[in-house]
């Protein structure tokens, strides 16, 4: 593992956290796991940002810590949030917002850095997501696709459409062999 970090400037101390959060009743854990980690460079600065972001939305400052890794090939960062803010209120996050709008957060703090990305950049990523054995936007999109418990692809008449619909066939079959 990485070392322990927090907002700007503040050296974080992992027992002096766990005390002080050791009476709440809930903390929030959250992975960011981006596609451009390579290219965003510094994770601790685009996580001290999006947990700003974060700030800004709940409208209260919260008492957070985050460590980067960078062993798997697949850099990514771990943040604990406390269940308590700096007012020691209960910190509660909406189940929608952590797990959309927060990466929608994450998404416009990327583009923004890195600038939109380019329709074969995301054609080549999401080209690579086939074979991955870990969750990817593919597996999101086969998931709106579910009914019930089938997968449809459905049509596709556009070559853009095709072209997904090959994927998340391609997808599919990926995860089959994987025996789910």
């Amino acid at each position: 593992g990485g070392e322990l970090y927090g907002r700007e400037g503040e050296r974080v101390d992992g027992r002096d956290f766990a005390e002080r959060s050791q009476d709440d009743r809930h903390q929030f854990r959250i992975i960011v796991s981006p596609e451009d980690a390579g290219e965003i460079g510094d994770l601790k600065a685009t996580t001290r940002r999006l947990m700003g972001e974060m700030e800004r939305d709940l409208g209260t400052r919260l008492d957070w810590v985050a460590v980067d890794h960078h062993t798997t090939g697949h850099p990514h960062t771990h943040i604990v949030v406390r269940g308590r803010d700096a007012r020691m209120k209960d910190v509660v996050i909406a189940r929608d917002y952590l797990t959309h709008g927060l990466r929608e957060a994450a998404e416009d703090l990327v583009t923004q850095r890195l600038g939109p990305r380019r329709a074969l950049e995301i054609a080549e990523t999401r080209q690579k997501q086939v074979d991955q054995d870990r969750w990817t936007g593919l597996d999101r999109e086969i998931e709106n696709l579910i009914d019930g418990s089938v997968f449809e692809p459905g049509d596709a008449s556009s070559s853009g459409e095709r072209f997904s619909r090959s994927l998340q066939i391609a997808r599919a079959r990926h995860l089959q062999t994987l025996g789910l």
